[in-house]
């Protein structure tokens, strides 16, 4: 029993036979019964060559012996032509040669001659359920390339988040992400804009609307001046992880980006009369430390607030910023609280000894972190509490974290 569904995919057949008895009795084979049609018949290989070009069949049913061109070359000429065109040669030849010399050329079957009915019923039944089978698998495969390259985009703005936010704990996860989206990652900076939106232009404009076209004209400038680019937008700002040649010199990867933040800042100078500054990172060659750039970029940002409304400001180029830079990100905060109520107290203790590690010689950052940290971690054990036993915060909990403030002032 057919499915009716499978019916509605009507195949196309060509019939090519010399011997005119033969070629109508195969024109009135049931194929209709098989969801196939016979689109065209030829009496030899040369004049069915065009109509199969022309027609592209999903059947051809030929005689092995015709003049002008056997069985054989002809099966050879229509996989040049259309190699996903189904043969079935009709021979008188019974012998292993002429299956190797079949299987070969890549002929779907043959059949012996004189041709036994219900052979032949049973034959195309099956050539045209593996058609329709390749087909619909060619469907599914292709739907998932569209649905991947639909998907590709925010994918990619996804795992930009995760490396410039520290979310990525593990470098074998990273690169099979990377890898996934065939993002390669030789030598970059980071790159991070803030917008100071026109009065007059939001009144006009929705602010989501004004996002989107400043993040897409950053895109496509910077797009110009190095090898890829990955990006991503938050209330904070827009960010820009910029991948460039190891070929290029890191003076030459820091002046191209500079030069584009330049041309950036004239388009939305000119189209939405706002003025944009940019904190361009060090140079780094390696992508799991991109969060630390991110870091040094958003720092330059921030110091652009004190030099004026349309600056761009390298993380080399700031005086004295070691004290001020560091910072915990939430990805690392994440990370920690994880690891505490989960009872890993050794990696507990080896991630904060790495976050502490670098943290400067200010004291008064370092204590405000500290108390960031415990308060974060008792808030997250709250929710937890509530989540898991239904419970309000316990006395107790209030006690421990009194007792840690103390300890850290």
């Amino acid at each position: 029993m057919l499915n009716r569904a499978v019916l509605k995919m009507e195949l196309k057949v060509i019939i090519v036979d010399d011997e005119k008895i033969i070629l109508d009795g195969l024109c009135s084979f049931p194929w209709e019964k098989y969801g196939c049609q016979v689109v065209s018949r030829a009496a030899n290989g040369l004049i069915a060559i065009p109509l199969i070009e022309r027609l592209k069949p999903d059947i051809v049913l030929s005689d092995i012996k015709m003049p002008e061109m056997d069985g054989l070359e002809f099966s050879e000429r229509i996989k040049t032509i259309q190699p996903e065109t189904e043969i079935i040669l009709l021979t008188g030849y019974d012998s292993f040669e002429f299956a190797q010399q079949a299987i070969r050329i890549g002929v779907k079957d043959y059949l012996l001659k004189p041709v036994d009915y219900d052979e032949l019923l049973a034959l195309i039944a099956r050539v045209s359920e593996d058609i329709r089978s390749r087909k619909r698998n060619n469907d599914y495969y292709n739907e998932l390339i569209e649905l991947h390259e639909k998907t590709t985009p925010m994918l990619k703005n996804r795992l930009t988040y995760e490396l410039i936010h520290g979310y990525l704990h593990d470098r074998s996860e990273m690169e099979t992400k990377l890898g996934m989206l065939k993002i390669k990652i030789d030598k970059y900076v980071v790159l991070t804009g803030k917008l100071s939106f026109n009065p007059q232009i939001e009144n006009v404009i929705e602010p989501w609307l004004i996002d989107f076209a400043v993040l897409n004209v950053c895109e496509e400038v910077l797009n110009v001046c190095c090898e890829q680019v990955l990006c991503e937008s938050d209330t904070n700002g827009y960010n820009f992880i910029l991948s460039y040649s190891v070929n290029i010199s890191d003076k030459d990867c820091i002046d191209k980006c500079f030069e584009a933040c330049e041309k950036i800042q004239k388009i939305i100078l000119e189209y939405f009369k706002s003025d944009i500054c940019f904190g361009i990172s060090n140079i780094d060659n390696d992508e799991y430390i991109i969060y630390e750039k991110y870091k040094q970029a958003k720092e330059a940002c921030r110091q652009c607030e004190y030099l004026g409304d349309d600056i761009i400001l390298k993380y080399s180029d700031i005086v004295l910023v070691d004290n001020r830079v560091w910072c915990i990100t939430d990805g690392e905060k994440q990370k920690l609280f994880s690891d505490i109520f989960e009872g890993n107290s050794e990696k507990v203790k080896k991630q904060l000894k790495q976050l502490f590690t670098n943290c400067g010689n200010n004291i008064d950052i370092v204590r405000f972190s500290a108390l960031e940290l415990l308060i974060g971690c008792l808030q997250y054990s709250c929710v937890k509490e509530k989540k898991d036993n239904n419970q309000n915060t316990t006395i107790k909990e209030y006690s421990a974290m009194n007792d840690g403030i103390e300890k850290i002032y």
